[in-house]
């Protein structure tokens, strides 16, 4: 089936490979510039499955065979990934209104069913060096984590930042630094870490009182 693909919808699937899980149509609009007709004739050749309307899903060891041939070229591996990462972090800052507002039970459906990619985005922002970016995203995960009570995971996923981040850089890098440490400490105090969770405090204000 791969050697029959066209050159175009090769490169259009290697790309679908960066997503986790089930995703939109807009999100592989926006990642991967895929048409409407692009996905149905991947569908067509069963490389795709067509979840619900406007969902679409690989299966996994399709997904590994388009991640390995992605990975065969690094500079479009990169390019996917950036992609990747950006969509779902925007993604994750816009939904910070609906998550506090009335909606407050849609958005958090709407978190579960991207959250692998979110994770994701996550994870990559934080390998490639970029963890202050984050920071517009930090409470609407840190939020769903908590209300989702998925503590352990939340506290790791707040540590990983606050350790890949170097609060001398700059001000935007310590305010980010900041938020990352009163996460982690707040899913500490959940764990039954109180005395922990103060030390982390206790550094975040120091952080804070820096001219």
């Amino acid at each position: 089936t791969w050697e029959l693909l066209t050159e175009r919808h090769q490169a259009l699937f290697r790309c679908l490979s960066v997503f986790r899980g089930a995703f939109t149509r807009r999100a592989a609009r926006v990642v991967c510039q895929a048409s409407p007709h692009e996905l149905r004739q991947l569908v067509d050749c069963s490389l795709l499955w067509h979840k619900t309307p406007g969902w679409y899903e690989v299966h996994e060891l399709l997904r590994q065979y388009g991640t390995d041939k992605l990975a065969e070229d690094a500079t479009e591996a990169t390019r996917a990934s950036v992609r990747h990462c950006e969509y779902f972090i925007e993604r994750l800052s816009a939904a910070l209104e609906r998550l506090q507002g009335k909606d407050q039970a849609g958005a958090l459906v709407e978190l579960d069913d991207d959250i692998d990619n979110f994770r994701l985005a996550w994870r990559t922002a934080i390998a490639r060096g970029e963890g202050a970016r984050l920071h517009p995203a930090m409470d609407t995960l840190g939020f769903y984590y908590e209300w989702r009570v998925r503590v352990r995971e939340g506290r790791q996923a707040f540590q990983r930042l606050a350790e890949a981040i170097d609060p001398r850089e700059s001000a935007h890098a310590r305010m980010t630094h900041v938020r990352a440490l009163a996460w982690q400490a707040a899913f500490l105090r959940q764990e039954g870490k109180p005395d922990v969770a103060l030390e982390l405090l206790d550094e975040a204000v120091a952080h804070c009182e820096h001219p």
